[in-house]
């Protein structure tokens, strides 16, 4: 036990008994390495949004003949591309938090997880269609590693490790 006997309800969630996996260290390692990476990317996206650069297509003037995004003078597609960069930014701190719980088994550490993996879905589902451009492969493939953490972090035996120690069958 790592609080005294007695302690709050919100010290119990830190007690898991739990013993953390090989899978389980590459999970939180690997969460960690795409939060910050997504990050980098979120904020290169916020950046996009309010003209300071013109690293993504959303905002940058479609090519001859394609139809790909509006011009970039276009102010609603600047204000959309802003805050899906926004929520992303903040979906990749709920998966570094994550990781870090992860790391020391907290239940914390599972629920940013699966916080993350669904709202990266539900965001990744939407916005081609808000920021009018095309759902393909990158869409689909950006969703599997949220995919991935909902089926590990939902699995019985994942469950079973992050519950608090207060639940965990005895």
């Amino acid at each position: 036990s790592r609080r005294r006997a007695g302690a709050a309800g919100a010290e119990e969630d830190d007690e898991v008994a739990g013993q953390r996996t090989m899978g389980m260290t590459v999970i939180a390692a690997l969460s960690l390495l795409i939060g910050v990476l997504g990050l980098v990317g979120s904020a290169g996206m916020v950046s996009d949004g309010l003209g300071l650069t013109h690293l993504g297509s959303a905002t940058s003037g479609p090519a001859v003949g394609s139809t790909s995004a509006p011009p970039p003078s276009d102010a609603s597609t600047r204000l959309r591309v802003t805050l899906f960069g926004v929520v992303r930014v903040a979906l990749c701190v709920l998966l570094v938090v994550g990781a870090v719980g992860t790391m020391g088994m907290r239940p914390s550490g599972r629920r940013f997880s699966v916080v993350y993996a669904v709202g990266w879905i539900v965001a990744g589902g939407i916005e081609p269609f808000v920021l009018r451009y095309r759902f393909g492969w990158e869409v689909v493939a950006s969703a599997a590693y949220p995919f991935l953490l909902l089926a590990l972090f939902n699995s019985p035996a994942w469950k079973a490790a992050f519950a608090p120690a207060s639940v965990q069958p005895r």
